[in-house]
């Protein structure tokens, strides 16, 4: 008798250390998936501001492609303008548009 109480100690003994056992590896397991979570939830939080500074970003980057569009396009325009009043200002003599229709095919062209 007194081995078979030392046995169903024993047998006691190793079915309370497999709940233990059981125990442990379920919190350790719902811990994990709680980190898990958090890194997938992080993770999101992180690649949304990533993509925000991006945008950010670009937007800065086109908005002074374009302010250097225009500054360029401005000194083109004002360099038109200049030749074209230059131009404008120029006298052309009769004998040079005399001569110039003769080119260009004009006939009986009166001086």
């Amino acid at each position: 008798m007194a081995e078979e109480k030392v046995f169903l100690e024993e047998v006691q003994g190793i079915r309370s250390a497999e709940k233990e056992k059981e125990k442990i590896i379920a919190d350790a397991k719902a811990q994990a998936e709680k980190i898990v979570s958090k890194a997938g939830n992080e993770s999101h939080s992180i690649l949304a501001k990533a993509k925000d500074k991006a945008n950010e970003i670009e937007g800065q980057i086109i908005a002074e492609g374009r302010n250097e569009i225009e500054a360029e396009e401005k000194k083109i325009i004002s360099k038109a303008q200049k030749q074209a009043e230059k131009i404008a200002s120029v006298e052309i003599s009769k004998n040079a548009i005399k001569e110039s229709l003769k080119v260009l095919g004009g006939k009986n062209v009166a001086g």
